[in-house]
């Protein structure tokens, strides 16, 4: 069980990280090509793409901690994954052959892969869902804000 808990974080470190090298950055990805807007800060600025990365890596990590808190970490993770790899696919669709969108989509597809092993109760409450929602809110509906953004040029 170490030695999967060790994976998934690997997978749940590496995948946000990536998002934000140079090479690979999402950021200017959806800026230039999903956005299709001549800036590379517009509607993602560099100070949210970082804070969105690295909220995104809390959350994935805090899939470690099971329920507790008064909430189930590893079902908001799941919503969260879930919502990124649809995300990805989509972004890896448009671009197949550029870096950045194969690398992400590797990457989230690793977190999803070895998530289940990270829910400590062995099951789903499928009657108090919220933490699943709110973690496929949290990537929906910050691409949702920032397609508005970009469409409005606000």
């Amino acid at each position: 069980m170490i030695l999967i808990k060790a994976v998934y974080l690997l997978f749940a470190v590496v995948h946000p990280i990536t998002e934000l090298l140079s090479g690979t950055n999402l950021r200017i990805f959806l800026n230039r090509v999903y956005y299709k807007k001549n800036r590379d800060d517009f509607p993602v600025s560099k100070s949210r793409g970082t804070v969105g990365s690295l909220a995104v890596l809390v959350l994935l990590v805090a899939a470690l901690l099971g329920r507790r808190f008064g909430v189930d970490w590893w079902c908001l993770a799941l919503g969260l994954a879930l919502a990124d790899v649809v995300q990805h696919v989509t972004h890896f669709a448009l671009r197949p052959r550029q870096a950045a969108p194969r690398i992400h989509l590797i990457t989230i597809l690793g977190v999803a892969l070895f998530l289940p092993w990270m829910n400590r109760d062995g099951k789903l409450d499928l009657l108090e869902p919220w933490p699943l929602v709110v973690g496929a809110l949290i990537i929906l509906g910050n691409w949702g804000y920032n397609s508005w953004r970009a469409r409005w040029g606000q």
